[in-house]
């Protein structure tokens, strides 16, 4: 059975690009092994500071979801080889940060 080939019209143009998925998945694979370690307490932490609900970083933890945007894909993976620094805040600095003057 022969296959038909269309030779007719203008030729295509396209870029001359291996392209290698490792990367791509590189990321994906680095920013899921940092969450599957996150413990409930760095999870809030991360939470607080990313501005993203509990339950979005739950998600992250179970392979559920993946963020939107690169910036907190970046922040997750450099706070992770940081050592995960958290810092306890009193009652009277939340109210403080929360304050608007």
């Amino acid at each position: 059975m022969a296959l038909a080939v269309e030779r007719r019209g203008r030729p295509r143009y396209v870029a001359d690009y291996t392209w290698k998925n490792a990367l791509v998945q590189s990321y994906y694979d680095e920013f899921y092994n940092a969450c599957h370690t996150l413990t409930y307490r760095e999870m809030v932490a991360l939470s607080r500071l990313l501005g993203f609900s509990l339950r979005t970083i739950y998600r992250w933890k179970n392979d559920e979801d993946f963020p939107r945007h690169i910036e907190a894909v970046l922040v997750v993976l450099e706070w992770t080889k940081r050592g995960k620094p958290i810092r306890q805040e009193t009652q009277a600095e939340v109210a403080h940060n929360q304050t608007m003057w």
